[in-house]
């Protein structure tokens, strides 16, 4: 396997779509742990305006369900808002409701995946800088560290 720092390229023009899908993967640029809590931020926020306009249309359902028992009983309600009383409360699609809260769960289960992953990823980064440094340090000759700091330095978590 080529290592990760080449591009892959193949001669002919007869290639399978697999191998296509393959070469693109290899070859793409990965995000970033900055881009990647970006993402989920944005994503976490776009889930939660969906879920609010889910929240207001169900409202809306239950305000034309509560008037709709009234009338169905004979009461009359004095309208205080200035509407008339006459005025029909229409109901959102159930087929609308179900796809808004769909994709408001699914933009927070997606951005909190990748808030999670782009988190992995900077702990990850700046343990490896820390190792790194470390290495660096005794292989120059600079540091007399003791076998016990070199271990702690290495396998701390954060």
């Amino acid at each position: 396997m080529a290592p990760r720092n080449q591009r892959r390229y193949r001669r002919g023009q007869d290639q399978t779509w697999r191998e296509k899908w393959t070469i693109f993967k290899h070859n793409r640029r990965k995000a970033s742990w900055h881009e990647l809590i970006a993402y989920g931020i944005i994503l976490n926020v776009f889930g939660a305006a969906l879920l609010l306009i889910k929240a207001q249309l169900d409202k809306d359902v239950i305000k034309a369900a509560v008037e709709q028992k009234f009338r169905d009983a004979g009461i009359r309600v004095n309208s205080t808002d200035g509407t008339p009383d006459d005025e029909e409360i229409t109901e959102p699609s159930s087929v609308l409701l179900v796809m808004i809260t769909m994709g408001g769960r699914m933009a927070n289960v997606v951005g909190t995946m990748k808030l999670y992953k782009g988190l992995g990823k900077y702990l990850s980064d700046r343990k490896r800088k820390k190792f790194q440094s470390t290495t660096e340090r005794i292989q120059n000759g600079e540091a007399e560290t003791e076998c016990t700091e070199l271990l702690a330095d290495c396998c701390q978590i954060c």
